[in-house]
């Protein structure tokens, strides 16, 4: 990273009457940091798992195009499985079973905390 960069970023780390304002902090510090030089990305992404339901942007969206998903909104699927909205499940089911093998490796491994 640039010194220039750097410095800028190290300088939003700390107390400043700028980042005080930020309503999210993380996404807010990066677009201040990076002000003018991005990319916009195609919705794949950061696609936001509203985007599947029903009337919202599901012609558009395509399950086997989708490369990251954006869990906005709670229940997040790492907080638990029971499901408020059916629209959600298949996005959730994407998490659980990636998380699931990733447990299982882990645990094949050695690693975590019941091992």
């Amino acid at each position: 990273m640039p010194r220039a960069r750097r410095n800028h970023l190290q300088s939003r780390l700390q107390p400043h009457p700028k980042t005080a304002e930020y309503t999210f902090p993380d996404q807010s510090l990066l677009s201040d940091l990076f002000y003018g030089r991005w990319v916009a990305l195609p919705y794949v992404y950061n696609a936001f798992k509203t985007l599947r339901w029903k009337g919202v942007h599901d012609a558009i969206w395509r399950d086997d195009e989708v490369k990251n998903v954006h869990y906005i909104m709670s229940p997040k699927p790492w907080e638990t499985r029971h499901m408020h909205h059916d629209e959600d499940l298949v996005v959730h089911g994407w998490f659980w079973t990636a998380n699931d093998e990733r447990l299982a490796a882990e645990k094949e491994a050695g690693i975590g905390a019941e091992n």
